[in-house]
């Protein structure tokens, strides 16, 4: 049986994914193993104009959260590899946006 790894996610900086043609926010991607040895590369699709982001290099483990008005559907990966990286796409569509008022 393989023995879980014990480690503690901390709060490290934030890389958003924007569309690299409307500019729109669309993934928040957190870093919470700044140490951990692996070297990802990342794209999201975007829903509102259905172009893509540039590919972002994320070293370490991470977390996924939308940017507000997007939605995650999806995070795959085909056992592709863009310049000896790990590839991930994310696969975004419109969600709801958050709502900032206090009642």
């Amino acid at each position: 049986m393989n023995e879980k790894e014990d480690f503690e996610v901390t709060n490290h900086k934030h890389e958003i994914i924007a569309c690299s043609s409307c500019e729109r926010d669309l993934v928040d991607v957190w870093i919470t193993r700044p140490d951990f040895p692996v070297l990802q590369a990342l794209r999201a699709s975007c829903p509102f104009c259905e172009d893509q982001s540039y590919i972002i290099d994320v070293q370490g483990g991470f977390h996924l959260g939308p940017c507000d008005g997007v939605a995650i559907a999806s995070c795959d990966t085909d056992d592709s590899r863009y310049e000896d990286k790990d590839f991930y796409f994310i696969t975004t569509s419109i969600g709801a946006k958050h709502d900032d008022s206090q009642d």
